[in-house]
């Protein structure tokens, strides 16, 4: 049984304005909003995601990521506020480099109009790095970014330029440009 693609899932890097344009998404459209860093902090009571990866490392909270990517892709008409990493399998081992996730990005793309957030990549790394809230990713966030980006080009349904837009206008121009259910 083939599903229709009723959600919009947003994704891009860290900082890029995910959580902000999905905001407004959401109440430009009457949809419900599912940000999945909330949802696992939920799923792992309560504990903030600096703490999951303290204690459980990367591939822990990868897992939970999965686990809630199942969950929300069971919802319909919805607007999906994804992690930054959601297209990403943590590493085996401390030494080697993350991967792109096949099973994650089967999950989304099969449950929702994925649209990439994109910002160049030097303005993504003077983001973060004003960002003390959040665990750190790795030592040279620049090098994490080059592996990401092309991973997001090539889940992405729909790719949107941020550079000189406001929020109110991204939004606008997502739902301009998918033909929605």
């Amino acid at each position: 049984m083939m599903s229709i693609k009723t959600n919009i899932a947003l994704i891009g890097a860290r900082g890029v304005g995910k959580s902000t344009i999905a905001k407004l998404t959401s109440q430009n459209l009457d949809r419900p909003l599912f940000c999945m860093d909330e949802l696992i902090q939920y799923e792992a009571h309560g504990e903030t995601i600096e703490s999951i990866v303290t204690n459980g490392g990367w591939a822990k909270f990868r897992e939970i990521e999965l686990y809630v990517l199942e969950k929300l892709s069971k919802c319909n008409h919805s607007v999906i506020d994804c992690g930054g990493g959601v297209l990403v399998e943590a590493p085996v081992e401390p030494s080697l480099e993350e991967t792109f996730s096949e099973r994650k990005y089967q999950k989304l793309h099969a449950c929702a109009k994925i649209i990439y957030l994109r910002r160049p990549l030097e303005d993504l790394v003077d983001l973060v790095a004003l960002d003390a809230h959040r665990p750190q990713l790795c030592n040279d966030y620049k090098r994490l970014l080059s592996l990401r980006l092309p991973w997001y080009e090539k889940a992405a349904d729909l790719s949107i330029d941020l550079l000189d837009k406001s929020p109110e206008t991204l939004c606008q121009e997502i739902i301009d440009r998918l033909d929605l259910e």
